[in-house]
């Protein structure tokens, strides 16, 4: 982990489970916000960002690099974050899927989520330019796309996950997943 701002930057190693940390863990990070939140009023309570990407990361002498890295932090600080906590002031989180984990994990339908429950967006951010994937525990789809048409664009996702293993060495490239936490407020 490495702290970024107003909240970190971690990684998870390629030979976790992508599926199940989109999955398992989000929904836990839900669950124990509602109920860490329960009792507080307004002010006090744990609002997060999450932002998801995976890809190769270097290890630098201040911590993580690589363009994996610049895409989680761009995904964290997306307006489509920050709107989703602005609007929908009883949700205490709001999660960003890069494209490709989304469409590797929510798309190929190896998650519990729809893909009908995510809403694709627009990321611009300095120079980072991308689609993204918003969920939020009452996102609305967008679009009327159904599953089908979602999974027949995920053949670049089996494509990824046929690609070599890029094997973790502490001097040298990590493949992994990049989370990003952050507060609403920053």
């Amino acid at each position: 982990m490495q702290q970024q701002g107003d909240g970190e930057v971690a990684l998870i190693p390629q030979d976790e489970n992508e599926p199940r940390y989109v999955d398992d863990l989000v929904r836990h990070m839900v669950s124990e916000l509602r109920i860490y939140n329960e009792e507080r009023r307004d002010i006090h309570r744990m609002r997060l960002r999450v932002a998801l990407h995976h890809g190769p990361v270097e290890l630098a002498d201040n911590g993580f690099a690589g363009g994996a890295v610049v895409a989680v932090c761009r995904l964290l600080a997306a307006d489509p974050l920050y709107e989703a906590l602005r609007t929908l002031p009883d949700i205490d989180l709001a999660l960003l899927l890069s494209d490709d984990l989304f469409q590797a994990t929510v798309g190929a339908g190896h998650t519990t989520y729809e893909p009908t429950m995510f809403r694709r967006v627009s990321v611009r951010k300095k120079e980072f330019t991308a689609p993204a994937w918003l969920w939020t525990p009452r996102t609305v789809p967008a679009s009327g796309r159904d599953t089908a048409a979602l999974r027949s664009e995920s053949g670049r996702a089996e494509a990824h996950a046929a690609s070599p293993t890029v094997v973790n060495h502490i001097h040298g490239d990590v493949r992994g997943s990049v989370f990003g936490f952050g507060s609403p407020l920053a």
